[in-house]
């Protein structure tokens, strides 16, 4: 790992993705950081771009394009100019070149000669920097801790020949041990033997081995938590929950679940429980060959669970020779005590609460989804009257309230005091932040919004829906390059994640939509629910014969059978205006009848029809329930209809788009 160093005022510290500036902290992606990184290993030289690509994305083939938004990132970030380049310069048809002043903190391995080096020291820069609160990465202690490093600095360079020399008869003499134990204790010893190196793991559902089929709740749960665990270590990439829960009780090989997760290493596991004992095996496979790395098994009291996934992920970070950094480590060792008779209602609701989620995929527009947020609310408000301290309960009930539909100003301040219970509790829980900045979203603070995301991915950077959401709100403020670089990056983290899609929907790229969302059919992963969205596609197309028969297959999955019918026969009578006036008259009917009704969606269809007024008549109605739409309205294509009206400009201003 490259040591941290001085970038003209700026510390950088790769082993963290973090730079610091005047007492504040950065955090950048690692494919930046490794960019950056190798800039600074070249300094003062040009790298090529397939240099820099193949150092940042060593496995993954990425275009140009995606090199240069980590360049513009970097600049953004330095204060540079690509014009006036003071920190990377861009040699036209070569590469990029760094020329920024620099000055390693940990010895000299920047490629820099020593008497090329600047002199600035760290000392200046603790001087003009102020250290950041003790709450920081980098506190009082860290900055002396490297003016320690610097004056030891030379003393540590004369020494560097014995060490060298010392670690070769060390080298010899593991090499030996490993060849006589190959098959015995040295290797099991030792962890995980030569193979190709892990960068990338999916945690597979853990197979609920307890005599009671309705404990499946509780393997469900301590499986999310070691996802959790695992996700929080920023040098590997860890598969959402979403994309890995597919593969439950599947009959598909290991090497073919990785290929289609793309990851290079497997865990997999049990767990029974019996009474108050909770027993978990666990194990690493490498995903191409099939090979098992490491295993081992766990035995506890159950108020201890969760606390044994943050020891399983050090145990897995260690196999895979992940080093941690300090922070991490603080995170993974931290106790975890849980009040006894929390525990189950807290898993209960994580099961209700997904169920929920799932509902939206495969009867997203009955009220059973409803059903199963209010079970999981009510759970999670068990929880928390048991152990008032158990912040996680108070994330999981925040987000459940969220994700089931608008919420009244007074529902919306119960979600706040939620979350900022939690945060009391522990500042550290990324979740937390996430589930800030889609409360402020949804309440039309944009800023706090974006804010709340870059701390959540700060804290968690394999968070799927983090960066997700986070390109959703670069979107929204005018920022779509590096919104969609987030929703890229959301997909490496979680294969079901339709974020990607949706970029390409809102460019009004709907070929490319349509492709992403056809594939979501085939893979059956969003049910009913990608033949709606597919739908949108081909209407925005004007491939009107194709989304009738999209939306007629979403209504059928959903349960509306009758709507379905209402749809085909329309179009067989009257085409494709006959197919929306149908589902118009369906959907009225259901509001006069005091159903749930989604201002957007007749509003959308009366747009279709050219019926501008009511259109506005239910967009104001959205506009009034603060409906989950209305963030999007500026960016949204769905709209293009009637976005030419000055009642749609006047309804933006009045959301306070930026």
């Amino acid at each position: 790992m490259t040591p941290s160093f001085l970038l003209g005022p700026w510390l950088v510290d790769p082993s963290q993705n973090t730079v610091f500036r005047d007492g504040k902290a950065i955090r950048v992606t690692p494919k930046m950081m490794r960019v950056l990184v190798c800039l600074v290993e070249n300094a003062g030289k040009t790298v090529s771009k397939e240099e820099l690509l193949r150092a940042a994305w060593p496995d993954t083939f990425v275009s140009d394009d995606v090199l240069k938004g980590s360049i513009s990132e970097l600049r953004r970030l330095f204060e540079d100019n690509a014009h006036e380049s003071h920190v990377i310069q861009t040699i036209p048809k070569c590469g990029y070149r760094l020329v920024a002043p620099l000055e390693p903190v940990n010895g000299n391995s920047t490629g820099l000669k020593e008497s090329d080096r600047p002199s600035a020291s760290i000392e200046n820069f603790a001087s003009r920097s102020p250290a950041a609160p003790a709450t920081s990465t980098l506190g009082r202690r860290t900055i002396a801790s490297l003016v320690d490093t610097v004056t030891e600095y030379r003393r540590a360079k004369r020494m560097w020949m014995l060490a060298a020399g010392v670690l070769a008869v060390l080298s010899v003499a593991l090499a030996m041990l490993a060849v006589s134990n190959l098959n015995g204790f040295g290797r099991r010893s030792f962890g995980m033997a030569a193979g190709s190196p892990i960068h990338s793991v999916a945690v597979l559902p853990l197979q609920n081995l307890s005599a009671d089929p309705a404990q499946e709740y509780f393997s469900d749960g301590v499986t999310d938590a070691l996802i959790t665990d695992l996700a929080q270590i920023g040098s590997i990439r860890v598969i959402s929950r979403t994309s890995t829960i597919r593969y439950k009780q599947s009959s598909k090989s290991l090497p073919q679940i990785a290929r289609e997760l793309k990851v290079d290493g497997i865990v997999e596991g049990t767990i029974q429980r019996d009474g108050n004992r909770v027993r978990i095996t666990a194990q690493l496979i490498e995903a191409n060959s099939d090979r098992h790395l490491w295993a081992n098994a766990y035995e506890r009291d159950l108020q201890d669970t969760f606390s044994l996934q943050s020891e399983i992920a050090r145990s897995i970070a260690q196999q895979i020779r992940v080093n941690l950094t300090p922070a991490e480590e603080q995170v993974l060792s931290r106790p975890t005590p849980v009040n006894l008779r929390a525990i189950n209602p807290y898993l209960l609701g994580r099961y209700h609460s997904q169920n929920a989620r799932n509902l939206i995929a495969n009867d997203g527009l009955s009220g059973s989804r409803e059903a199963e947020a209010d079970k999981a609310i009510a759970e999670f408000q068990h929880a928390i009257a048991e152990d008032p301290n158990y912040a996680p309960a108070y994330v999981a009930m925040a987000r459940t309230m969220i994700e089931k539909g608008p919420l009244s100003s007074s529902q919306t301040q119960q979600v706040r005091d939620a979350i900022r219970k939690a945060l009391a509790i522990d500042s550290g829980l990324a979740e937390a932040y996430l589930a800030l900045g889609r409360l402020n979203l949804y309440d039309w603070q944009w800023d706090a919004a974006g804010h709340e995301y870059l701390r959540a991915i700060a804290l968690n950077p394999n968070l799927a829906d983090a960066h997700g959401y986070y390109g959703e709100y670069l979107d929204i403020i005018g920022r779509p390059e590096e919104g969609f670089r987030e929703a890229e990056v959301a997909k490496r983290l979680d294969p079901s994640s339709d974020r990607l899609a949706w970029e390409y929907y809102v460019r009004r790229q709907f070929d490319r939509f349509i492709e992403l969302k056809r594939n979501d059919v085939d893979s059956h992963m969003f049910g009913p629910m990608a033949h709606y969205d597919l739908g949108y596609g081909y209407e925005r197309a004007g491939k009107y014969p194709e989304a009738i028969q999209e939306w007629e297959q979403a209504m059928r999955g959903f349960g509306f059978a009758d709507l379905a019918a209402d749809l085909h026969r329309g179009y067989e009578a009257r085409g494709f205006t006959g197919a929306i006036r149908a589902w118009v008259a369906d959907r009225e009917k259901a509001a006069s009848r005091r159903r749930t009704v989604y201002p957007e969606e007749l509003a959308y269809l009366y747009s279709i029809l050219g019926e501008k007024d009511r259109a506005f008549v239910w967009l104001e109605k959205a506009y009034q329930q603060k409906t989950h739409g209305m963030p999007f309205l500026k960016e949204d294509p769905t709209w293009d209809n009637i976005r030419n009206d000055p009642r749609f400009s006047d309804l933006e201003r009045r959301v306070g788009l930026p």
